[in-house]
């Protein structure tokens, strides 16, 4: 490969490191094979045989950072919860590779940390540029609805915690927690956009359907205990956290109240401040402790309408 690019009349610094490079990445490959075969022979010797039986080796391919990495592992049979057999790899839960389409936890953060600035297309095409790697569009998005729906469930699973009084109290305490509120309208397309339609169809079969049926409505709310001041007229808010989705109201409000009994005592706050513009779904997040508020954008949006 070097000597071929010796023989061109121009070689400049980019195509030596793009060899550099590319040779850097099947040496690192070969690496992690050498590596991911001999923590699986420890695994397999380690393991309880009474709850593990051995099953033969399978081939798979993991894409990681330097590429496509093709590597051996023991395939276990177990029991699963109703007693029914079920095939393992332990080297992989242990590791926490993805089983959706073998993908390591680099490449996640990666698409994670671009994804929500750019497509999918173009992220996949960031990722192709700055790793050994070559995905596809598809394949980001493919990943990115993967880990929504293990978000999902783990959000459904701590509602139900705390519903039955089986989540853990948090252990920070504060007197007061601040809460904003508020709805982006995203404008429906295809499938979705009909199905909106046909539903309002179904339950308003004598009415026009109106055009904010076509939209959806993505909500997002905040919580905080306070702000302080980090340089002269500015200010960070503090113990800032989110939850933004595709959800009524109620479901905003389960969530937000499960994450607060994890990361506070609540029995020490006394007060809970709810801003947002007033929207009929916001009124799901109120408790009994909570003020309730327009935000002082949407005061003065309401002053100049009215006045």
């Amino acid at each position: 490969m070097f000597e071929n690019i010796l023989t061109k009349e121009s070689v400049t610094f980019k195509d030596l490191e793009e060899i550099a490079f590319k040779i850097a990445c099947e040496f690192a490959n070969e690496i992690l094979r050498n590596m991911l075969e001999e923590y699986d022979k420890q695994v397999m010797d380690n393991r309880d045989t009474s709850v593990y039986r051995h099953k033969g080796k399978e081939t798979t391919t993991i894409k990681a950072k330097t590429g496509l990495v093709e590597y051996t592992r023991t395939k276990y049979i177990t029991k699963n919860e109703e007693g029914k057999n079920k095939c393992v790899y332990l080297i992989d839960e242990m590791l926490n590779i993805k089983e959706k389409g073998q993908v390591s936890g680099g490449i996640i953060e990666l698409i994670v940390k671009n994804i929500a600035e750019v497509s999918y297309r173009v992220c996949a095409e960031m990722i192709n540029n700055m790793t050994g790697l070559s995905i596809s569009g598809v394949a980001v998005w493919n990943i990115v609805q993967q880990l929504g729906e293990e978000i999902k469930q783990y959000e459904k699973e701590k509602v139900e915690a705390f519903q039955e009084d089986k989540l853990k109290v948090g252990e920070k305490e504060t007197p007061t927690v601040y809460q904003e509120a508020d709805g982006i309208m995203i404008y429906t397309q295809g499938n979705d956009r009909k199905e909106q339609i046909e539903n309002y169809k179904k339950e308003h079969p004598n009415e026009e359907v109106p055009k904010k049926v076509r939209n959806i409505e993505i909500k997002l709310g905040m919580t905080y205990e306070g702000w302080k001041e980090i340089g002269k007229n500015r200010y960070e808010l503090v113990g800032k956290e989110f939850v933004a989705g595709y959800m009524t109201g109620e479901e905003m409000a389960d969530i937000t109240n499960a994450n607060l009994h994890s990361k506070y005592d609540m029995n020490k706050v006394e007060l809970r401040v709810l801003n947002s513009d007033g929207g009929s779904w916001i009124k799901k997040l109120l408790t009994a402790k909570a003020i309730y508020q327009a935000d002082s954008y949407h005061l003065k949006e309401k002053i100049s309408t009215h006045v």
